[in-house]
């Protein structure tokens, strides 16, 4: 058994998902191992399947040979925090929050839950364990939270200097709401961004999500949704602010990912100065979410270190 990464899947394996594809008659093989959990050909296929489905993308060779080892990682890190999870016996989750998502997966196509349901089982593909596989990242973020809950706590002093340092930028009355998309690419990425604005201005910024994005948002076409002044970083408001509708920004820094934006749309914010709280605790919230996903990449890295993931 071995550590392994980067991921490399053998040659054969695009033929065997191409064939298995076309005519679903070959039997499972374990393709990877991560501690006592296991992936198989059908797992990979099965994921493959549905990227495809949600992201429109044709079931060709060429398709599968371009996306295999990229879902075969989101897989493996899959795992890894499921077992992770597991380990603390994690069982809540944020339900609104993931029922929210959802509800954006069956609209990206034009689906209520119901539609998505029958969809999944039109392609032969398991609803509940997509369901559950999806619940692992929230389950996970609980695990962080609770994990780090002193280190994400706030004191009043950081909180007053952040609000002290917005209203100096903003006035709250004057304030500008953001629909974003975005793009997550490696920090060691960056020489491929040219390639990316290339495929953008050919494909649309929505396929370049579903080719190019290795974030959670890759799945509901890269949508954040909408977002105040105050949710965001500064170096984000700047560089939103500085393009047009329908324009997207260079690779942003943010932890351990570069982050493309895309601006969708924009309005102002009809606030009062009395809405001071609400933007107080937007602020919270924001500064918040950056520490815990601090905490979240280090936790995540200590953990896959001491995995043994094996990549037949």
């Amino acid at each position: 058994m071995m550590k392994c990464n980067p991921i490399k899947i053998i040659f054969f394996i695009v033929f065997f998902f191409y064939s298995s594809i076309a005519y679903s008659n070959i039997s499972s093989t374990i393709i990877s191992k991560v501690g006592n959990e296991i992936i198989t050909t059908i797992d990979l296929e099965n994921e493959l399947k549905t990227f495809f489905i949600l992201n429109n993308i044709n079931f060709t060779k060429e398709n599968i040979e371009n996306y295999k080892n990229q879902l075969l990682d989101v897989m493996i890190k899959r795992l890894v925090k499921k077992n992770e999870v597991s380990k603390f016996k994690i069982q809540e989750y944020d339900d609104i929050r993931f029922n929210k998502y959802l509800n954006q997966i069956a609209k990206k196509k034009n689906l209520e839950i119901s539609g998505l349901k029958s969809l999944f089982e039109k392609n032969n593909l398991n609803f509940e364990k997509f369901k559950e596989d999806l619940k692992i990242q929230f389950k996970w973020n609980r695990l962080i939270l609770k994990i780090y809950a002193k280190e994400v706590k706030l004191n009043s002093s950081e909180i007053e200097l952040e609000l002290k340092k917005y209203l100096s930028n903003y006035k709250i009355s004057d304030e500008i709401s953001y629909n974003i998309s975005e793009i997550v690419i490696n920090n060691n990425d960056i020489d491929k961004f040219i390639k990316i604005k290339e495929y953008i201005n050919t494909n649309g910024f929505e396929k370049a999500v579903a080719k190019y994005s290795i974030g959670e948002s890759a799945i509901i076409g890269g949508e954040i949704g909408w977002l105040n002044q105050s949710q965001l970083s500064q170096e984000f408001n700047e560089k939103i602010s500085a393009i047009s509708v329908g324009q997207f920004t260079e690779p942003l820094k943010r932890a351990d990912k570069l982050i493309i934006l895309k601006l969708n749309e924009k309005k102002s914010v009809q606030r009062k100065n009395e809405d001071i709280e609400k933007v107080k605790r937007e602020l919270i919230n924001r500064m918040q979410n950056q520490k815990l996903e601090f905490f979240s990449i280090s936790h995540y890295s200590k953990v896959a270190r001491a995995s043994i993931i094996e990549v037949k």
